[in-house]
């Protein structure tokens, strides 16, 4: 079976309640492919560039958290 890790931030990203042009992308180790958590970006869709915005998370359990514990 064959994961699509874009297609997984970008069910995480619809899941969420972010403003416009904010997604979910994945934090990975140096030295592996290992995720290591997620984090909020901020996407510039004329450019493609993403900016780290400070939110990451451990896992999705604390992402989710985070959000709809403000809801």
């Amino acid at each position: 079976m064959k994961v699509e890790l874009k297609e997984i931030t970008e069910q995480l990203t619809s899941a969420l309640p972010l403003d416009e042009n904010y997604r979910v992308a994945a934090l990975f180790e140096d030295e592996d492919d290992k995720i290591i958590g997620w984090q909020i970006v901020k996407y510039d869709p004329e450019t493609g560039n993403i900016e780290p915005t400070g939110y990451s998370y451990n896992n999705i359990k604390e992402l989710f958290e985070a959000f709809y514990s403000l809801v």
